[in-house]
């Protein structure tokens, strides 16, 4: 493709977040000819850690409360992260959201005690054995259904444990720093409505996945 056909494609792309973004190559370790995921205990906190995962997010984060201030939704709305890291995304919505409820889960007990100073609630733990009650969450955001963090099959257990959380209305929102392992098909189950498939930050002139669906009747 030429440059002007990779922009014209690109520009088609950004005014339609209906596209769908599909990576159809899944990342296997070379020796193990398996798919690489997470240690088991999470991942541990190392010096520079905390500041590459939130600066790695800023356009999402950004994107994101534009999201939640283009929809209508109540003051006091759950918001849950099951793999909440160092806590700062659901932070950082807190901060333009004083009323909001935030919960966090993660894997490693280094995350947990640095979400646990920015969240309301933080659980331990495999999040497919979460605590939070189904139907309670007003907002799921899925940051870890991803290439390198979790296998394919454990992500479609984890979408589908998860899920459950949402209450009716509520909304599931999956993104990531890598690719999102699991297709539209697999997304769009239990009477869900796409929303939409990508995010576009005209400040940084990126597209990325960033699917929307909503949990209706």
């Amino acid at each position: 493709l030429t440059d002007g056909e990779k922009k014209e494609i690109f520009n088609k792309i950004k005014e339609n977040n209906k596209f769908d973004i599909y990576h159809p190559f899944i990342y296997y370790d070379f020796e193990t000819k398996k798919e690489s995921d997470s240690p088991s205990s999470g991942w541990t906190l190392k010096e520079n850690t905390a500041n590459d995962l939130y600066n790695g997010e800023q356009h999402i984060r950004e994107y994101t409360i534009n999201f939640l201030n283009s929809i209508k939704f109540k003051k006091d709305a759950v918001m849950f992260d099951p793999a909440c890291s160092t806590g700062d995304f659901l932070k950082t919505i807190k901060e333009k959201f004083l009323t909001i409820k935030t919960i966090g889960q993660d894997l490693g007990i280094d995350m947990v005690q640095c979400a646990k100073t920015k969240l309301d609630i933080v659980y331990h733990g495999d999040a497919i054995n979460s605590p939070v009650k189904d139907e309670s969450v007003d907002f799921l955001f899925l940051r870890f259904l991803n290439f390198r963090v979790v296998t394919t099959t454990k992500a479609k257990e984890l979408y589908n444990s998860l899920i459950k959380k949402v209450k009716q209305g509520g909304y599931i929102i999956c993104f990531g720093h890598t690719p999102v392992l699991l297709s539209l098909d697999d997304l769009m189950i239990d009477s869900l409505k796409l929303v939409s498939c990508i995010g576009y930050s005209q400040k940084y002139n990126s597209i990325f996945q960033y699917y929307i669906l909503k949990k209706e009747g």
